[in-house]
This record gives structure tokens, C-alpha cells and sequence, in this order.
């Protein structure tokens, strides 16, 4: 096979590119990739319909795709040898290489990053291995030969996923390649075509790494290839990946401190491109057993990459534990009884089924707990130690010198009222998240089970009422009195039939303005359009909050 350098820009120029007078990709094989429907898949991964190119389907078996701000796939081809769950690692990692971070010197605004890669039809391949690659059956030459759009490899023995023996092991851990050839994906087919300011200054980075030693490139390696290779590098060292292997051959340097002190211009493109911790969620394999660190930790050689994870889901249904470390994050439990300890940072903690404990740093009397609509807030009243967290779905909540059950304490919500039942078939429902602590500025609405692509806005009185039909509309509206109408904050349901609102507490809408103080009570609902059958309106039910 003439495919064994794997390097991007090799398998660009043997491919047959065909785009329209736009500039868009297309060819019957990658045609047969328009519109397929992964909606209905729980992880977004979708056998591939009878309807896609036999080209296609002789290789691959499963599909799936990110689309671009402009609805354009960015797609994902699947041999039968590769599971799911690395296929969703690694659309995440993707996810991640193209979301935005604000107020970054390149990364602010990545659309143009994420639409030059649609337009394209750019797509990553996934083979279990590199023999299945390079020696798989004549229909992988039939197919390499013949795909219109530009591509990129994946091999399945190259993904090493969270809580895994090869991610955790002191001894030998392998290095998860995703990072790397996801990245060659945007920077081949988004970054080069669309931020040339930042082509250039990874090749001039390149070029000073080289010329200064610090960077050794791959023997063999075209020089076209040597910015890619830098690049998707000099991340993975960001990243921590190669703290384990100073030695590597490749890059002189191997932590972020000696990356910051010794190679400033590619500091200086991460910086302005990535973020500086994953935002991508991590889920630990089923396998995995005990506790799994997010802090550096001496002597745990896993901790060196899992130290810039913020976001951490137990899989399977042991009964695991997650440390966080110092920055926001997330920790998700799974179905066994699980421990999560944030650690410092707000993070967002959900146990999920069991019986589950999130853990905390301090004695009982320097956090204040708030129970608002089933979700707690534990807020510690000590500075550097565990901030402000939201905790849902837990059970416990345990600090050094005693355990609370979350059962224990006193919801300063109430769902008061319903309305009716809108062209979905079930009623709209509310719901508060935050804190009902007014000092905490922490409030947000959020309206459910709403008629699709349907726009509405919330209102809030300190006053409950019962309307029904209120100016022809087929709900009831679940207040009276004065009501604050958030018409300048229009919400759309979209694809979820839902929307929210972030509530500025001090500024609610209710000619004149007036701020929310301790002591009240405040009644909420949302108004939105619907069509049943005819154009009409509908209401979510009442919330309440007793307000702190």
C-alpha cells in the first residue's frame, strides 16, 4: 500500500479533490455522506446507511460527524475493528482542537477554522491498526484511491483512553495519538485555508525550533510536513503527554515550564490558540479501579497529562472515585457508589445513580449548603481551598468532621403550579439552577419540553397567580400580581425544545427595574409560541424561590 508515511500532507496530494464553483468538496462517494441522521444514536455513532457508496461501505461500518457553524459535515469513517467509545473520545478531542476560547490572540473565533473544514468534507478514517491500514484487502486501496475530500488517519491502537492499564501505567504509558492527528485534520484543512496569520507563525516557530536545535524532525519527514509535526508536538508537550519521555529524540523539551522558559513563539500560538486546560470530557473505561487523579501527583506518572483534565466521567458501574485539582471542572459519577472530591475550583459535581459522596476539605461550619430544585450549592467560606461547587443527584456531602445527607436539607424551590399540555404532548416544565444565596449572583432559568424551534422569553412576579388562557393563548399562566417580562432576552428551543436564561439578579425587568433582595419570593415561568394546530401560545408551569 502507498499510504505508509501516514503524514497528512502525503495522503492530501494522491487524492482525488473535485469541488463546485463554491469551493465544496463533492464526489459521488463523499455525496453519499450528505444528511445522514445521527440524532437518534445515544453517543452519535451510526452504522452507515445502505444509501452511502459501496467504496465506503466494503471498508467501513459506523459514521459519525461534527457539523460546521454553516451545517456542513466534517466527517467520521469507522472500520468494525474500532469501539465506540474511542470513536466519542476522539470527536471530542476534535470538538476541542475547534472551540472557541475566548479572548485568545488566534482561537477567539475558529468558525472560519471549522467552515473551510466542512466545506471541504475534511474526514478522519479510524482503522484498528496499522496493518489494517497499510495491508487491509484490495477494497482500502479501492477506496484511498477514489474519496474526493481530504483525509486524515486514526489508528485504533493509537487511542488510549482515560482509567485504561496503557493511560495509567508507571512503567510504559503510551501516548494517546488522538491529539496529534485530529489537530493535523484542522490544521491541514481549516487553519491553513482560513488564519493565514497563524500558518505562518507556527512555520516561522517551526523553522526557529529547528534551526535552534530544540526541535528534531522525524528522518525522512518532508519539510512541507515539518510545521504539522512541530505543531501537533509541541501540544502534546503542553498538554503534558511527553513528561514522561524527556528523552524522546524529538523535542528538547518536555514540560510546559521548560516549553515557557525555552521556546516563547510556540507558547505564544498555544496560547493564542488552545485552551489552557482540556474542555473536552474524559470518561474512564469500564475496567478502571480506585481512584483516578487530576492533581500532579510525585510518583504517578498519569497524573503528568490527567493534571490538565477539568472534565471526568466514571464508566462502567464500579465503585470509583475522581480527585479534581485546582481549576472549574466537572465529575460525573456512573451507576455504582462513587466519591468526587473537586478540590478547589467551582466545579459542577453530579453522582449520577448509586449512592454517592462528594467530598470536601473543611469542617462542616465553614460551608454554607443552599438547596435550590434538587441541585445543592456548597459554597466553602475559606479562600484557596474548595470554592463554590454545584452538586446534584448526591447523596452525601462529607467534611472532616461529619457527613450530611442532601435528603436533610430544606429546597428553597417549589414547582406551584402546572400549565397545560402543548403540541408535543406534554406539558412545558422550569427549572431554576444556582444558588437561592442572593449574595451569590448565581441564578439560571431553564425551559423544557417545548415545541421545536419555537421562540419564547421568561416573566417573574413576587406574586402567584392562576390565568387560564390568558389573550388567547392554550396555556395558563402561573402568576399574578406585577409581572417582569425578559422579552429582551428571546429564546429560541431549537433542536432541544428547550432554552435558558442567566438572570441578572439585580436587574430584573419590571418597570422599573428592581433588584432581587433576601427575603422574597419569586415566582417564575416562560411564555413561547406554539402551533396546535393552529398558531397559538403556551406556558411552562410556576417555580418559586425563596430567595437568601
Amino acid at each position: 500500500m502507498k499510504y505508509a508515511t501516514r503524514l497528512l500532507t502525503t495522503v492530501l496530494v494522491s487524492l482525488p479533490l473535485h469541488a463546485n464553483s463554491n469551493g465544496v468538496i463533492g464526489g459521488p462517494l463523499v455525496d453519499s455522506l450528505e444528511n445522514i441522521d445521527i440524532s437518534g444514536s445515544p453517543d452519535g455513532v451510526v452504522l452507515l446507511p445502505s444509501t452511502v457508496h459501496k467504496k465506503i461501505t466494503d471498508v467501513f461500518e459506523r459514521y459519525t460527524k461534527i457539523l460546521a457553524d454553516d451545517g456542513t459535515p466534517i466527517h467520521f469513517l469507522v472500520h468494525k475493528g474500532v469501539g465506540n467509545p474511542k470513536i466519542v473520545h476522539a470527536r471530542r478531542i476534535l470538538e476541542q482542537h475547534l472551540r472557541d476560547v475566548p479572548g485568545s490572540l488566534y482561537g477567539s473565533d475558529k468558525a472560519i477554522v471549522r467552515v473551510n473544514m466542512g466545506m471541504r468534507r475534511a474526514t478522519m478514517i479510524f482503522f484498528p491498526d496499522e496493518d489494517a491500514f497499510e495491508n487491509g484487502p484490495p477494497a482500502v486501496d479501492d477506496f484511498m484511491d477514489a474519496y474526493e475530500a481530504p483525509m486524515q488517519d486514526l489508528l485504533g491502537d493509537e487511542i488510549i483512553l482515560a482509567g485504561s492499564s496503557n493511560y495509567t501505567s508507571n512503567f510504559n504509558p503510551r501516548r494517546d495519538a488522538s491529539y496529534e492527528e485530529l489537530l493535523h485534520l484542522a490544521h491541514g484543512y481549516g487553519i491553513n485555508k482560513g488564519m493565514p496569520a497563524l500558518k505562518l507563525a507556527i512555520e516561522q516557530a517551526a523553522t526557529n525550533a529547528v534551526n535552534k536545535g530544540w526541535y528534531t524532525p522525524p528522518p525522512g519527514l518532508p519539510k512541507v510536513d515539518i510545521p504539522f509535526e512541530y505543531f501537533a508536538f509541541t501540544m502534546e508537550t503542553w498538554y503534558g503527554i511527553w513528561r514522561h519521555d524527556p528523552n524522546n529524540g524529538e523535542y528538547v523539551f518536555s514540560t510546559r515550564a521548560q516549553m515557557e522558559a525555552g521556546d516563547p513563539l510556540i507558547v505564544a500560538i498555544l496560547e493564542g490558540f488552545a485552551p489552557k486546560y482540556h474542555v473536552h470530557r474524559a470518561t474512564l473505561v469500564p475496567k478502571f479501579a480506585g481512584t483516578f487523579l487530576t492533581e500532579d501527583t510525585a510518583g504517578i506518572e498519569y497524573t503528568y497529562k490527567s493534571r490538565y483534565l477539568t472534565d471526568v466521567e466514571i464508566g462502567g458501574g464500579k465503585n470509583n472515585n475522581v480527585e479534581g485539582n485546582d481549576q472549574p471542572g466537572f465529575l460525573t459519577g456512573n451507576t455504582g457508589d462513587n466519591r468526587l472530591e473537586g478540590r478547589g475550583g467551582p466545579d459542577r459535581i453530579d453522582g449520577n445513580a448509586g449512592t454517592d459522596t462528594a467530598v470536601y476539605r473543611g469542617p462542616r461550619n465553614e460551608y454554607g449548603l443552599y438547596l435550590m430544585d434538587g441541585n445543592v450549592t456548597v459554597d466553602d467560606s475559606q479562600a484557596s481551598r474548595d470554592a463554590r461547587d454545584h452538586v446534584t443527584t448526591t447523596e452525601w456531602l462529607e467534611f472532616t468532621d461529619q457527613s450530611v445527607a442532601t435528603s436533610s436539607l430544606t429546597d428553597a424551590a417549589n414547582h406551584y403550579c402546572n400549565s397545560t399540555i402543548n403540541s408535543t404532548g406534554v406539558m412545558a416544565t422550569i427549572n431554576v439552577i444556582g444558588s437561592p444565596a442572593v449574595m451569590h449572583q448565581d441564578l439560571t432559568l431553564l425551559a423544557s419540553q417545548m415545541p421545536l424551534y419555537q421562540f419564547g422569553f421568561f416573566l417573574a412576579s413576587q406574586t402567584a397567580g392562576f390565568v387560564s388562557g390568558p389573550g388567547g393563548s392554550q396555556g395558563d399562566l402561573c402568576l399574578g400580581g406585577k409581572i417582569a417580562r425578559f422579552s429582551k432576552d428571546l429564546g429560541n428551543a431549537g433542536t432541544t425544545g428547550s432554552f435558558s436564561l442567566d438572570v441578572d439578579m439585580m436587574n430584573i425587568p419590571a418597570n422599573p427595574a428592581v433588584a432581587i433582595i433576601p427575603g422574597e419570593t419569586w415566582h417564575f415561568v416562560a411564555w413561547f409560541r406554539d402551533k396546535n394546530p393552529n398558531p397559538t401560545s403556551n406556558f411552562t408551569g410556576g417555580v418559586l424561590v425563596l430567595f437568601q
